[in-house]
């Protein structure tokens, strides 16, 4: 990995670090992540969580051959058929960039077990949307709108190699103080913020009575008809025979004793 692109990796391992407070994941959708840069930084972080990707390119399935990602997926985050395949699949489902649409938002809850945590890294605050749909807004941080590398990958790409050379530090340097500097400012206009979907426990006991009383009421199973009075007599049967009396026994006859020798 060459120098300029470590700053972008630290920033990703940043982003991942930000769930460390949560309950380790044991499954982690990252959607959009193109050639899973963020699902390869973020490993270095929960080694034993299994990382999906999920892009609109095939270059989440160069990712996959590149042992990058565990699992490929082609698609949009809306389409229905992601949706019904991947439905509370996972315990963490990442939106890095770009201004998701509400859409995308309850998609990304579709795909999220009950419990399961929601990391976004937006420029529109979505916390009212998501705290309308009865997310619990577990963490909110505001990043630098200034991406390390925005002035030293120009300078690499636009400058003789020379003088690329010997500008790098400096410009590498700048790049840093500025994400720092801008950090937790007004001009920091990305929002980073962690939700966790509701696990349904609370709905289900409220919705408990209605489900009761919406069941048809319990069927009697018929069975044989009970007899009614008068009930007809009992057959007779005879008397058992008489027991015969007890004679007693005579007691054994002595028996004589045997003759004496003479």
């Amino acid at each position: 990995m060459s120098a300029s692109a470590t700053p972008s990796v630290r920033r990703l391992r940043s982003t991942a670090r930000a769930m460390l407070p949560c309950p380790e994941p044991e499954s982690w959708l990252d959607v959009g992540t193109g050639a899973a840069r963020f699902p390869e930084a973020a490993k270095e972080v929960f080694p034993y969580t299994a990382f999906d990707g999920l892009d609109t390119t095939t270059r989440v399935l160069d990712a996959l051959a590149a042992e990058r990602v565990d699992e490929a997926h082609l698609g949009r985050l809306t389409d229905s058929q992601v949706t019904t395949r991947l439905r509370a699949r996972y315990d963490v489902v990442s939106l890095l960039g770009g201004r998701p649409l509400p859409a995308d938002l309850r998609a990304a809850l579709t795909l999220l077990r009950p419990g399961g945590h929601l990391l976004l890294e937006t420029e529109e605050d979505p916390r009212p949307q998501l705290a309308a749909q009865g997310c619990e807004i577990v963490r909110t941080t505001r990043r630098s709108a200034h991406v390390p590398d925005r002035l030293t990958t120009p300078l690499t790409r636009h400058l003789p190699p020379k003088a690329a050379a010997r500008l790098h530090p400096a410009t590498r340097t700048l790049d840093h103080a500025l994400a720092l500097l801008l950090s937790g400012t007004r001009w920091a206009k990305t929002y980073r913020v962690i939700v966790r979907k509701p696990d349904g426990t609370e709905g289900a006991r409220t919705a408990e009575p209605e489900v009761l009383a919406a069941q048809p009421a319990a069927v009697p199973f018929p069975g044989p008809p009970r007899p009614t009075p008068p009930y007809p007599p009992m057959p007779s049967f005879p008397p058992p025979p008489a027991t015969p009396p007890t004679v007693p026994l005579a007691p054994p006859a002595a028996v004589p004793p045997a003759p004496s020798a003479p």
